[in-house]
């Protein structure tokens, strides 16, 4: 990479022989009760919601797994909020893990479990009040992770270019209570992301990748793509305050490349994991 490259400095990774898919994972939110854990370090194995918590492990295990199993090379990009931090009032923590350092280990160990395998591997900057600069000290620790040209190790925006199309990764994007328009907030986002980028005089986005709003989806457009990717993290007492009808869908994301032709769009697979539905309580 050259040193007077911009931040935005499309990366061309899409020749012969380079990765084919890209893997992204976002809000991992690790530290918080209701997220993900590794089971050596839980400590509240007694507490109602570790079964939860074995559930997302068994999983992240089951989309690590399925990620392996393809050999083809792949970029990993960890897209914000790795840790659950300090925030509204220091509520829903895993007690044994409750402080930053503790959080920063242990997210240490689930993201390795991806990036040791990838053959390159890019760390997004989240939410503030989540992460502070917790997650450039995380791709530091991990290793593999690539810099930005200001020598950082957390990227505010990646703009990624394989198999001739621009990738614009960045952790937020605009959520909305009414599910029918997430579609709607998706085509908008990306329609921004297009026109801001023409506006600085860059080649305007096809695909853009986001996080941040804990649903995960997809849309192609005439003028390029927009996914966002689950979160691991179940709904918290903040989230039913915000958005109450909100149901639990844990997962990650590939863009696959494979074969297709210079120039055309990947094929989004949303790994999806749901827990049994709520059957709710019977006086029948």
């Amino acid at each position: 990479m050259q040193d007077n490259q911009s931040p935005d400095q499309t990366l061309g990774v899409g020749a012969i022989g380079k990765p084919r898919r890209i893997v992204v994972v976002s809000d991992l939110h690790v530290g918080s009760q209701l997220a993900l854990c590794p089971p050596d370090l839980d400590t509240e194995r007694d507490h109602p919601l570790h079964r939860y918590r074995m559930w997302m492990w068994d999983g992240w295990e089951t989309f690590v797994a399925t990620v392996l199993a393809d050999p083809t090379p792949f970029v990993l990009v960890v897209n914000g909020d790795v840790i659950e931090g300090h925030h509204h009032g220091k509520t829903q923590l895993i007690g044994g893990i409750s402080g930053l350092i503790a959080q920063f280990r242990a997210a240490c160990l689930v993201v390795k479990m991806l990036s040791e395998h990838a053959h390159t591997c890019y760390m997004i900057e989240g939410t503030w009040c989540h992460v502070l600069d917790d997650e450039a000290q995380i791709a530091d620790e991990v290793g593999g992770f690539t810099r930005t040209p200001d020598n950082a190790w957390a990227w505010p925006r990646l703009k990624l270019t394989m198999n001739g199309l621009v990738h614009e990764f960045r952790h937020h994007v605009a959520a909305t209570s009414r599910p029918w328009l997430e579609a709607n907030q998706l085509g908008m986002s990306l329609a921004s992301s297009r026109l801001q980028s023409l506006n600085a005089g860059e080649r305007p986005t096809d695909v853009l990748v986001a996080a941040h709003r804990h649903v995960g989806g997809y849309v192609k457009t005439t003028s390029g793509m927009a996914v966002v990717t689950p979160s691991w993290q179940l709904p918290t007492r903040h989230v039913f305050k915000v958005v109450p009808d909100a149901r639990p869908v844990i997962g990650g994301g590939v863009l696959q490349y494979g074969n297709k032709p210079m120039g055309a769009f990947p094929e989004p697979q949303l790994f999806e994991h749901r827990p049994e539905p709520d059957k709710g309580v019977s006086h029948d």
